[in-house]
């Protein structure tokens, strides 16, 4: 999954209209060169309706006209490797949990290469890959220190993989959210991911209703780690808990499969 993800952000950080209009006309030209390599390869085999003979002269142009063509290709094939490149950079600014997520959504606005955004410990960590030239327009935008390519990947490895200090916490809330959601009221700093959509808190104190908390901002809290006298898992509408009884009747008649895990009573 991780490398899938790798593999979708480089893609779609290719930003750059007219760099996407070369590639289309580049490819839409490789093609036709291609359906005319295969005439003339029925031609030179001799397949050709009716029979036509061919002759020297004939077989020389051809092979000129091939030669030609995979000369094209190949500038083609070159250009498009030139038109997709990808380059990224790496930037922290210092800013509060607030202050990120407005910045965040604010940056989501504009036309900018944003492959990552959280905020972490004080910092929000901004990563910005695609054609260079978008990138480094977008580093003119958003400002910020630029970080070094080894320890922004630590960082965002440490993210993906759940290995922040954070994470090694006795009870951890998970809490999916409006990407624009202002900060919530719990007594715990947060983590931030996903641009604001996905907030994680550690160590929140047993009296505070992280569920109400997170539906004030229609938003729901998964109870990650630590005990969860309440249930793991965020309640649903009435309709929504009648629909998963009705599929778990139809795939699990007889109710073997984790019983209660996901609701109380399913």
């Amino acid at each position: 999954m991780p490398a899938a993800r790798r593999i979708v952000r480089r893609l779609v950080a290719i930003t750059t209209v007219r760099a996407l209009a070369a590639i289309v006309d580049i490819v839409v030209a490789v093609a036709g060169r291609v359906a005319a390599i295969v005439r003339l390869a029925v031609i030179a085999g001799g397949a050709i309706v009716g029979s036509t003979r061919i002759t020297e002269a004939t077989v020389v142009g051809h092979a000129i006209a091939v030669a030609a063509i995979v000369r094209f290709a190949t500038v083609g094939v070159a250009a498009i490797a030139a038109a997709a490149k990808i380059t990224a950079a790496q930037v922290r600014t210092e800013l509060s949990a607030g202050e990120a997520v407005t910045t965040f959504n604010r940056w989501a606005g504009l036309p900018l290469p944003l492959s990552g955004a959280a905020w972490w410990q004080g910092s929000a960590w901004v990563r910005l890959s695609g054609a260079p030239a978008a990138v480094r327009t977008a580093l003119d935008e958003i400002g910020g220190d630029q970080v070094a390519a080894a320890e922004a990947e630590r960082f965002w490895s440490a993210l993906r993989h759940c290995q922040l200090p954070l994470f090694a916490a006795e009870s951890l809330w998970r809490l999916s959210l409006p990407q624009a959601a202002a900060p919530l009221d719990i007594p715990s700093e947060p983590l931030i991911d996903w641009g604001g959509a996905l907030r994680w808190y550690a160590n929140v104190p047993p009296d505070v209703d992280v569920r109400e908390r997170a539906r004030s901002r229609q938003g729901t809290a998964l109870h990650w780690r630590g005990s969860a006298s309440a249930g793991r898992f965020p309640l649903v509408a009435a309709p929504i808990a009648n629909l998963h009884r009705r599929l778990k009747q139809r795939f699990d008649p007889l109710g073997i499969f984790n019983r209660g895990r996901l609701m109380a009573g399913l």
